[in-house]
């Protein structure tokens, strides 16, 4: 499979597949929270699979670091940095489920420098390594893994 067309899944994944829906079934009324809660799932939704520094994302959204982590654990109960890593590792798991995808093009995709850092990503946010989960998906959603 093409680079490209990792990115077009990953892209439909978002847009379709629902990042923003899906972050609304973890976090019911998050994204009613507050204008810059929105504001900051669009700048997520608009940047991913890039993973965009706390600092850089508070200058993004012109507020404080210390803000957006409030802003973060108020409407999602998790860190900016935590909140970041659970949605790479639920795109993880959806390119798992989608396509052929080996561990290593996965994180490659995913702007991870390498397959340990996927690895142990996954084990923080699932409790499962990249190679159990993947032998959950043919019994469980992407979703379910993570809940």
């Amino acid at each position: 499979m093409r680079r490209e067309e990792i990115q077009d899944i990953l892209l439909e994944a978002i847009r379709q597949g629902g990042l923003r829906e899906w972050l609304e079934s973890c976090y019911p009324g998050s994204l009613d929270f507050s204008p810059r809660i929105r504001r900051l799932i669009d700048e997520i939704v608009h940047t991913f699979p890039h993973r965009v520094h706390e600092s850089e994302m508070a200058r993004r959204l012109g507020i404080s670091q210390s803000w957006l982590q409030k802003l973060c654990r108020r409407a999602f109960r998790k860190s900016y940095t935590r909140l970041i890593r659970r949605i790479r590792v639920h795109q993880a798991l959806r390119l798992m489920n989608r396509t052929a995808l080996d561990n290593t093009e996965i994180a490659l995709h995913l702007n991870y420098s390498e397959e340990s850092s996927l690895a142990r990503d996954f084990r923080k946010e699932s409790g499962y390594t990249p190679s159990a989960a993947r032998q959950l998906l043919a019994r469980r959603s992407p979703e379910e893994l993570l809940l």
